[in-house]
């Protein structure tokens, strides 16, 4: 299995995909130009590639399971506040798309009983 830090470099070697000064679609303020916010250089972090079971073990049993890969991103790379509020956040979308979910079974149920009751 191919490693995300490897496709990464692969694909920043043989086509950067970078976008110039001038070929920027954003407004600078006067004085600055794309080169001021621009930082070839920068390689992201990638999960796969920690190298601390330890901390892996402890943001996984922070974030509950280790499906939570964001929170476990985030307690790894970042801190535990930001993990624990990513996985606040998490939770609270989870329960509104359940709800959300709810809400249209119980329309669903009463337009199948609307529709059959037309058919009589």
């Amino acid at each position: 299995m191919l490693r995300e830090g490897f496709l990464f470099n692969f694909v920043t070697h043989y086509h950067t995909g970078e976008i110039d000064g001038a070929e920027s679609a954003f407004v600078y303020r006067n004085g600055t130009n794309h080169s001021d916010y621009h930082n070839a250089s920068y390689v992201p972090y990638f999960l796969d590639e920690m190298s601390n079971p330890t901390l892996r073990d402890e943001a996984v049993h922070v974030c509950g399971d280790a499906s939570r890969v964001q929170c476990i991103f985030d307690y790894i790379f970042i801190d535990r506040q930001t993990a624990e509020q990513t996985l606040k956040l998490d939770k609270e979308e989870h329960v509104s798309s359940g709800e959300l979910g709810m809400c249209l079974r119980n329309k669903a149920d009463r337009l199948v009983i609307s529709i059959d009751s037309v058919n009589r």
